[in-house]
């Protein structure tokens, strides 16, 4: 029963030992995320350029994960992807792909 309790006593501490690297993993996760939402919440809008100021309004008010960069003229790198952006009715409109998104 000694050998028993101590097995179970063993596979126990591994599994909490586990539990709690995946924990912490997840945290780390988690505070780089909003480090970065943080971060990307201060955008730097280029006055007098409408589609700018919108989108920049827009980031600075609810954040964003991906880091943007202005390329001018309605371009932006996106992360890693390069996008178009331009006011149509009044409205922000991002082109994605092939088709325009709202």
């Amino acid at each position: 029963t000694t050998s028993r309790s101590r097995r179970n006593s063993d596979f126990f501490l591994k599994t909490l030992t586990s539990s709690v690297k995946c924990l912490a993993t997840s945290v780390e996760s988690i505070s780089w995320r909003r480090l970065r939402f943080q971060l990307n919440k201060d955008y730097k809008v280029e006055k007098g350029d409408a589609v700018d100021e919108m989108l920049g309004n827009w980031i600075n008010t609810h954040g964003c994960e991906i880091e943007i960069k202005r390329l001018g003229g309605g371009f932006y790198l996106f992360g890693e992807k390069k996008i178009y952006a331009k006011i149509i009715n009044g409205k922000l409109i991002i082109r994605v792909g092939g088709g325009y998104m709202n």
